[in-house]
């Protein structure tokens, strides 16, 4: 990611007030698709999902920030248990890696 495209990230990440925000491929669907969720809105919680999600999606380049105020609460045996899927999100930030 480029210092621009984390400046930019960084800053919609703290501008949003969803109660979820969450890391997913930018070509996910359906709309309410398994993403990353992060603790906070914090530098370290970025990176800690989007290094989760690049280990899920491997071959991923192309990322979404997404935002809700609702999980869905999916429960995966295979998941790392930061994964869930967001109800109606927003898209706050695109991004590539």
């Amino acid at each position: 990611m480029t210092p621009t495209d984390t400046r930019a990230v960084l800053a919609a990440l703290r501008a949003s007030d969803h109660k979820y925000m969450g890391i997913r491929p930018a070509d996910a669907t359906p709309t309410e698709a398994p993403c990353i969720i992060l603790g906070d809105a914090s530098a370290n919680a970025l990176q800690y999902a989007l290094s989760t999600a690049s280990d899920q999606w491997p071959d991923c380049t192309d990322w979404e920030l997404i935002g809700s105020d609702e999980a869905l609460g999916l429960q995966g045996a295979d998941w790392p248990p930061t994964m869930d899927a967001l109800r109606m999100p927003a898209t706050l930030a695109t991004f590539a890696t």
